[in-house]
């Protein structure tokens, strides 16, 4: 099982981001690097578990 993020570097920057959430690399914490590179591997589309990110609530509706 590998634990790495597929990160992906646009051009004109120097931040490297994950290919499966979009969030900087320093964003993940051990449990997201798993989560993001699961998600990855599995072809999943699913949430983000990122620290430092809040999520949006979903609409009442």
């Amino acid at each position: 099982m590998s634990t790495n993020v597929i990160v992906v570097a646009p051009s004109d920057s120097t931040e490297v981001t994950c290919a499966v959430c979009s969030h900087a690399q320093d964003a993940h914490d051990h449990i997201g690097i798993r989560y993001c590179s699961a998600t990855a591997e599995g072809g999943f589309d699913r949430g983000c578990v990122c620290i430092g990110v809040t999520a949006t609530p979903a609409a009442a509706g």
